[in-house]
């Protein structure tokens, strides 16, 4: 019985989410969005690394493009797991991850029962942050050469980084 709690205590909830793809695709979703509302945010800014002065009091150091620096990098993930993503859910077992976008939707949902509300909301946000762990260096890449932008994000991370998306998967927006 203690060997059973051990193995089932080590792996975290991530590994065992159901409807990886679709729960991928929605954390693809928000990060997208993500990148389209920074887009306009970033021309032009610059981080100041001038924090030294030398003997007469003046600053010295660079000034870089707040586009190719780490900051940006930083602030682009630090958010994508704390917001819209905890929104998404499960309806029943052979539909995946969506958002809820009309009351009949969030009623089918609610009518689940609230204790599994509360673990789904869970399931995601754990399931986002092992995702942006686990595609980190490969995001970051694409994001300063500019390969991985808004409109290919989703497939970049869930079909070619993280593989939890098969080539059937269709990334097309929508509408």
């Amino acid at each position: 019985m203690v060997t059973l709690c051990l193995i089932a205590c080590v792996i975290p909830s991530a590994f065992a989410i159901d409807h990886k793809c679709s729960a991928c695709r929605a954390v693809g979703r928000e990060l997208s969005k993500t990148l389209r509302n920074e887009a306009n945010a970033t021309e032009g800014k610059v981080v100041d690394m001038r924090g030294r002065l030398d003997s007469k009091g003046q600053r010295y150091g660079k000034k870089i493009s707040y586009k190719v620096s780490e900051l940006r990098f930083i602030e682009l993930l630090e958010g994508v797991c704390d917001g819209d993503v905890k929104k998404y859910r499960v309806l029943d077992e052979d539909a995946g991850w969506f958002l809820p976008r009309s009351e009949l939707e969030r009623t089918k949902v609610k009518m689940k029962g609230k204790l599994r509300l509360g673990q789904m909301k869970s399931e995601i946000v754990e399931y986002c942050n092992r995702v942006i762990e686990e595609a980190e260096d490969d995001l970051k890449s694409g994001i300063y050469d500019e390969s991985v932008n808004s409109t290919n994000v989703e497939r970049f991370l869930c079909r070619d980084t993280v593989k939890v998306c098969g080539d059937d998967v269709d990334f097309a927006p929508k509408g």
